[in-house]
């Protein structure tokens, strides 16, 4: 399972809400203790589960960690044991998208939750980078991640606007890419640029085929029924392919 509906899809799971049926999971323990224990089918999850595979846990706040954990050692009738017994196995990247509207700054991360410590024997940072393989991009990249670029550099505009110098006094209207948290903010911008290099668009609507579930599912994408392109417009591969892995 996962924090967000695109992850849980893509995981072919569900998400962490939806599974322990709680909402937003925010609120008093009680309260969402006599909540739960309405909800036959949420109650029969928690009580058969062994082990909870949870992913994008850098979007769940350390209040829901909590109240989660309380949850579930309620139901198990085992509040000193975390989660009653249930084995977590949780990954994320806290440097990406955090918990929106945490209710409590001091409590923000799952990580900053009273039951963290308690819950993994084991906790593990993975560092070898598999999608890059220069050296000198990773640790830009790096760089980025934690908020320490030097904007000046040179070297690192080199890396946003391409490697010769001819690029950068060119119009950077020409050459930016621009990244976005909000789907709306690309729409946005994507329409912008179509109009700006002054082409006819063409339109590529999309044809979904499968079963019923999984059509359904699709809905927790982010890619969009219609396409829009012309002549000009830069394309962006977002899926690998498998042989350039690493390259």
């Amino acid at each position: 399972m996962a924090s967000t509906g695109v992850a849980a899809f893509a995981l072919g799971g569900q998400t962490l809400y939806s599974f322990a049926d709680v909402g937003l999971g925010k609120g008093r323990k009680n309260e969402l203790l006599s909540f739960i224990l309405k909800s036959n089918k949420a109650v029969d999850r928690l009580k058969r589960a062994k082990a909870l595979a949870i992913d994008e846990i850098n979007m769940i706040d350390g209040e829901l960690f909590d109240n989660l954990k309380f949850l579930a050692s309620s139901i198990h009738n085992s509040e000193p044991t975390p989660w009653g017994g249930i084995q977590l196995i949780v990954s994320g990247d806290f440097f990406q998208l955090s918990p929106i509207n945490a209710p409590n700054p001091r409590n923000e991360f799952a990580f900053e939750s009273a039951c963290w410590e308690k819950t993994f024997d084991v906790q593990m940072e993975l560092t070898h980078v598999y999608r890059q393989s220069d050296s000198e991009l990773i640790d830009f990249l790096e760089g980025i991640r934690r908020g320490q670029v030097d904007r000046d550099n040179k070297k690192f505009q080199r890396f946003l606007l391409g490697t010769t110098s001819d690029n950068l006094s060119r119009d950077q209207n020409d050459i930016e890419t621009r990244l976005f948290p909000r789907t709306d903010d690309v729409r946005r911008v994507n329409h912008e640029r179509l109009k700006y290099l002054g082409k006819e668009v063409v339109r590529f609507n999309v044809v979904d085929k499968g079963s019923l579930p999984w059509l359904n599912q699709l809905k927790y994408l982010i890619a969009p029924d219609e396409l829009k392109i012309c002549e000009g417009a830069r394309v962006m591969l977002i899926k690998t392919p498998i042989k350039q892995l690493g390259s």
